[in-house]
């Protein structure tokens, strides 16, 4: 009832973590696996594969690429067409009234409603090179139109507020639905769209088009519209083609496999595995919402008021889109391009310059937004052509649809009917299932088999169907073939899949363990022991101390005599007698240094027998990185001493923090009310005490943790009141207070005087925190019953820090 793990080393060899655990290979190629197992498996086990296959990736390399350009945004929107001129080097290009800049050096475009531009220079210019842009611009008017209704013609009239209205400065914004997926993928394939994807590409498409400045609005993907600027009225066609992306599928032969039904007959049949290839992008129709979802927002400006703004920019960085017309994330590493005669290549988001062959090191030059495909170039050769070619470029839809899952829980048995999956269809539609205590479901969404005494759960996404009930349109869809049906007891059936999101597959369930003696034998609550009654004293990220102890021998011990321990930098050193008495620490000093014992001048050994024992250890403090159940200890840091093997120790530390007593959170309350908070119940009233000037201070012998309040009786005096002692002292502002800790004898805290300031009253408050340089320990030991090994049994705890205590 153990579990083995074989892993495929990379080079076609399959390894366990230790050679016993047994050895394979695999064929890449044909995906053939050859095993043997260490030992002979339990009779009914299952051997269960779990593998990589290529990710959905495309091969972008070769596509066209928009030369870069220079981007800014004017001081003010609603920028006036026929009004915007950009001068750089000697260029000038002016706007033709459709935000479309020409003339000399280059193009560009002007988002007249945002006041975005940007600028595509015919050359290549240098860095620090100075744009500059003259516009004029009017007041901006943006209004909404929550669900305009269509005209009998299907199109949106709409009437502005404002009349008179610039030409060229109208921007229309709708959204729009793509309402047959059918249509376009095939009647039942829409099970196989993910909505994330479809989403992120076409599903609610938001269009914004712009008026030409001469009564037309131009429409790409549809009909044009109308603008009457005089009227201030616009006249539309919402309806337009969007591009949507369409999934590729194909189909492998997995071999044989069986299914059981209900009743107990059991069916052996081909499995086949439908696969998720790639895409390809498909026009599609999209239409203006005919319910209260649907929305049409107008900017624009009216003619007339306009005020003249000059605005520079100073090109810093150089801007492009490698993903031009396709939502797609970029495959990290796969970036590389020339650009003004020098090569680039992305890692890890950043650009770098003509990397060297040898090592691949270039010069940082920019940043690459994998996401959106933008790229911000920072260094580059001037004065050449402005292009760009894409040399490399791998694109991906990080969609990874699965229609069949097999997995083993990490503790088994489980309890029956505990097992609850849930996972999320490629349409977006979230699903979960619990399996009752037969470990069978099936329904017309998965089909699921647990077996709970072994923590084994199969599931394949989808439903049998009966292929009489197939339609027309399903048997053109890739999942089904005559050759895929099965014949179950005369009725020829065939597996629908409805693939899942493969990150979105979780499950749950209730392990069962047995524990050992009940609680009333062990002295402690059973139910909190780990189920094998073992317990980790040592986790990652703690710290822990490697240490080792050795002796040296002395018969007698006399006054300034110098004992050398045989080793440097000690972590200490202690000497006891025959009796295993130690002698007080200042009987001797160690030089940890040079690693050598000297007794003190005074020495007196009265009530002290020899011979006597120098202990002394050396140790290394360092934090785990990785604990291993086998036993092995990784570090942070490599040991300064050679430890032997089988004599050295690993200790484990309790950080106890800062062991300093301290003053925190001081501040000034206007009225008590009953309630202690560490923040401000109410307002602060106009007195305070000075604690920058006149801190309020403690010993590590006088602080008790507690809250304190100091509470005003009158305008001088005040009560001083713990949360966990209660009244404690009395007080008032002219006199230096000191209560006193009965425990020990020192003062609680010191309040000088001279920090009051005036305009205390009665019911004021200064509230502040105590915190005792003094840590919580308890010290728990169990002894499990066995024979007694002999009366020698300790445990020593040090006290380690980092300052002299």
């Amino acid at each position: 009832n153990q579990w083995y793990v074989l892993t495929d080393l990379g080079g076609g060899q399959l390894a366990g973590a230790d050679s016993s655990y047994g050895t394979g290979s695999l064929n890449s190629g044909t995906g053939t696996v050859m095993l043997t197992t260490g030992a002979l498996p339990d009779v009914g086990s299952d051997i269960i594969f779990a593998w990589g296959i290529p990710a959905v990736y495309t091969a972008r390399g070769g596509a066209s690429v928009d030369a870069p350009v220079v981007r800014g945004t004017t001081g003010h929107p609603n920028v006036a067409p026929h009004t915007v001129t950009v001068t750089w080097g000697g260029f000038t290009l002016t706007d033709d009234g459709t935000g479309h800049l020409t003339g000399t050096g280059g193009v560009g475009f002007m988002r007249y409603a945002t006041g975005d531009w940007w600028v595509r220079p015919t050359t290549v210019p240098p860095g620090g090179t100075i744009f500059q842009i003259e516009y004029d611009y009017g007041d901006p008017i943006e209004e909404t139109f929550a669900h305009p209704i269509r005209e009998g013609n299907g199109h949106l009239a709409l009437t502005l507020n404002e009349t008179n209205i610039a030409p060229g400065s109208v921007e229309v914004e709708w959204n729009l639905l793509v309402l047959d997926y059918a249509a376009v993928y095939g009647s039942s394939l829409i099970d196989f769209i993910p909505a994330p994807i479809v989403q992120s590409a076409a599903f609610d498409p938001i269009k914004i088009v712009r008026d030409d400045g001469n009564g037309m609005l131009i429409i790409t993907g549809g009909t044009n519209g109308s603008v009457n600027c005089a009227a201030g009225s616009i006249d539309f066609l919402p309806d337009v083609t969007v591009s949507i992306p369409k999934p590729l599928y194909s189909n492998h032969e997995l071999g044989q496999s069986s299914y059981t039904d209900s009743g107990g007959a059991t069916y052996v049949y081909s499995n086949w595995r439908t696969t998720f290839d790639g895409w390809e992008y498909i026009p599609a129709g999209a239409q203006y919402p005919n319910d209260e979802t649907g929305y049409v927002k107008v900017r624009y400006r009216v003619s007339g008021g306009d005020t003249t703004a000059t605005e520079t920019v100073t090109l810093a960085a150089l801007e492009f889109d490698l993903t031009k017309g396709y939502a797609e994330t970029l495959v990290g590493g796969s970036t590389r391009f020339l650009f003004g005669g020098s090569t680039y290549v992305e890692t890890a988001g950043q650009l770098y310059r003509n990397p060297g062959p040898d090592t691949g090191a270039g010069t940082l030059a920019g940043s690459l937004d994998r996401s959106s495909g933008r790229v911000s170039l920072s260094s580059w050769t001037a004065g050449g052509a402005n292009a760009v070619t894409l040399q490399s470029l791998t694109t991906s839809l990080d969609v990874k649809p699965i229609a069949e899952v097999v997995f083993r829980t990490p503790v088994a048995p489980l309890k029956s009917g505990t097992l609850q999956l849930r996972w999320t269809t490629l349409t977006g539609v979230a699903k979960s299932k619990t399996v009752d205590g037969t470990g069978r479901l099936e329904d017309a969404d998965v089909y699921i088999r647990v077996d709970y005494p072994l923590g084994v759960v199969r599931v394949r996404f989808g439903q049998w169907k009966n292929d009489a009930d197939v339609t027309p349109a399903e048997k053109l869809e890739p999942w089904y073939s005559t050759d895929y049906r099965v014949d179950f007891a005369g009725t020829l059936k065939i597996w629908k899949p409805k693939p899942a999101l493969a990150d979105s597959i979780v499950y749950n369930a209730v392990a069962q363990t047995f524990l050992p003696p009940d609680s009333a034998l062990l002295g402690l609550d059973a139910a909190r022991l780990p189920p094998d009654g073992k317990a980790l004293i040592f986790n990652t990220g703690r710290l822990v101390l490697v240490h080792h102890t050795a002796h040296v021998t002395a018969s007698s011990l006399s006054p300034t005599q110098v004992i050398d321990c045989g080793r440097v930098r000690l972590y200490r050193a202690v000497i006891e007698d025959v009796d295993r008495k130690r002698l007080p620490f200042d009987f001797f000093a160690v030089d940890r240094e040079l690693g050598t014992v000297t007794m003190s001048p005074t020495l007196d050994l009265t009530g002290y027998s020899g011979p006597y024992q120098i202990v002394h250890t050396v140790a290394d403090l360092a934090r785990l990185v990785e604990v291993d159940i086998n036993g092995t200890l990784s570090l942070n840091k490599a040991l300064s001493h050679v430890y032997p093997e089988d004599e050295a120790r690993v200790s484990g530390v309790l950080y106890a923090g800062t062991l300093q007593a301290r003053v925190s959170n001081v501040f000034a309350q206007s009225a008590w009310t009953g309630v202690w908070s560490d923040t401000l119940i109410g307002s602060a009233p106009l007195a305070n005490y000075n604690n920058a000037l006149f801190p309020i201070t403690t010993t590590n012998q006088g602080a008790y943790p507690d809250r304190f309040l100091i509470k005003f009786t009158s305008s001088t005096a005040f009560q001083f009141i713990g949360e966990n002692l209660g009244l404690v002292a009395i007080g008032d502002i002219n006199t230096d207070f000191a209560p006193v800790n009965p425990l020990t004898g020192e003062t609680y805290c010191f309040i000088d005087h001279r920090g009051w300031g005036s305009g205390w009253a009665t019911g004021y408050c200064l509230r502040f925190n105590l915190i005792g340089a003094v840590f919580p320990v308890d010290l728990v030991r169990a002894v499990q019953p066995s024979t007694p090994t002999g009366g020698d049994d300790s445990v020593e705890l040090l006290f380690v820090g980092n300052v002299d205590a």
